[in-house]
């Protein structure tokens, strides 16, 4: 199985090597002798999948996921030294495109929010329709500093154009 090492040096694990059918008993054997439970991984599953459904309504192969979440958990707890059971508990599911989870990185919980700081959360441009990070969007009035206006900049700047145009083809008229 091959995996992408990324900028922030954790794999990207592509669940599309993966199949999509029920574990073999030997499966289920090499999960119990990591120390990690089918039910550990199917609460992982559902919170990931909840996600996925919540950003766009396309649900996470369940057995694909799992496979892959193993085949990282392993490979992650061979690479770090601590247990399996301590990196599928601590460690964070980071999906490498915003949309599903058919890429996603396991990362340490430190990583994972500095990842997400960077990023910031992403919010739907009104006119665009497009995702913007927050760093893109307008800031509100200063009487609420926390809250953003719901147009990036790029639309706003090109509506202040369009209505200075009709304004000045009013004063010519």
């Amino acid at each position: 199985m091959a995996s992408i090492i990324t900028q922030n040096g954790y794999p990207t694990i592509k669940t599309a090597q993966f199949a999509n059918t029920k574990f073999f008993p030997l499966e289920i054997e090499q999960i119990n002798d990591l120390g990690l439970t089918l039910s550990a991984l199917q609460n992982k599953f559902r919170s990931t999948d909840t996600r996925a459904r919540k950003r766009n309504g396309t649900p996470v192969p369940r057995n694909q996921f799992l496979r892959a979440l193993v085949y990282a958990v392993k490979t992650t707890a061979a690479r770090t030294g601590k247990s399996p059971s301590e990196i599928l508990t601590d460690w964070h599911i980071h999906s490498t495109n915003f949309n599903d989870y058919t890429a996603f990185q396991l990362l340490p919980p430190s990583t994972h929010r500095e990842l997400h700081r960077k990023h910031g959360k992403r919010i739907r441009c009104t006119y665009c329709g497009e995702l913007k990070t927050v760093s893109e969007l307008r800031k509100a009035p200063k009487k609420d500093k926390k809250s953003y206006i719901r147009t990036c900049t790029v639309c706003h700047s090109r509506i202040r154009k369009e209505q200075r145009a009709i304004r000045a083809q009013k004063e010519v008229a």
